[in-house]
């Protein structure tokens, strides 16, 4: 019951930093581009929350992911996307190839990095020692 109540304290955390951050990312978008029509407004929010919701999204996925093939794929794809998103926003709809390809190998580059590291379950992990579950302690504590 324990973790459950420190779990949801720590979304609560969570949503309360994506927020501001969200936020701090509308706010930048409001100061680069000084917008004045409500479509222009819109965008410059819309930039700083949709930015948050696809990092948000890149971590939840990453961490739901069980292979390294899958993980390095869900960061390529939302890795473009945030990309994406950044590029059309501050540059439009102007294809610069040499900038996407830099940019798709850097991604991919990323991806692949991230990809290496060890999953964070123990139960992605492999096979594991009996004793690595604490398994000794609670076979002793039946006996007793």
């Amino acid at each position: 019951m324990r973790s459950n109540r420190k779990g949801s304290r720590t979304q609560l955390w969570i949503n309360l930093l994506l927020f501001v951050f969200g936020c701090l990312f509308s706010w930048f978008a409001w100061y680069v581009t000084q917008p004045q029509t409500p479509v222009a407004m819109t965008a410059a929010l819309s930039f700083g929350f949709g930015t948050v919701i696809l990092v948000g999204l890149l971590a939840y996925f990453d961490s739901a992911t069980h292979t390294r093939w899958g993980r390095f794929f869900v960061d390529l794809g939302l890795g473009l996307a945030i990309v994406a998103l950044l590029y059309v926003y501050l540059i439009g709809l102007v294809v610069m190839w040499q900038v996407i390809v830099a940019v798709v190998l850097v991604i991919a580059a990323l991806a692949g990095l991230f990809a290496l590291r060890k999953p964070n379950r123990a139960a992605d992990r492999g096979p594991m020692p009996p004793d690595y579950f604490g398994e000794e302690e609670h076979d002793q504590s039946k006996s007793k």
